[in-house]
């Protein structure tokens, strides 16, 4: 449920963090946003993730 897709969300902070930042790393982290609810934060991960 909703601890396993905030732990998702944190490996792909994670990822973000340490590795280059990809369409792939925002479009993962954007999915676990808009399954925890967080709309905004996802449609600006996906805008990112389209201009990568």
């Amino acid at each position: 449920g909703g601890s396993k897709i905030q732990e998702a969300y944190l490996i792909y902070q994670d990822f973000a963090e340490k590795y280059q930042v990809t369409s792939l790393i925002l479009n993962g982290k954007a999915v676990c946003c808009m399954h925890m609810g967080r709309f905004i934060e996802a449609e600006q991960l996906l805008l990112e993730a389209l201009n990568k």
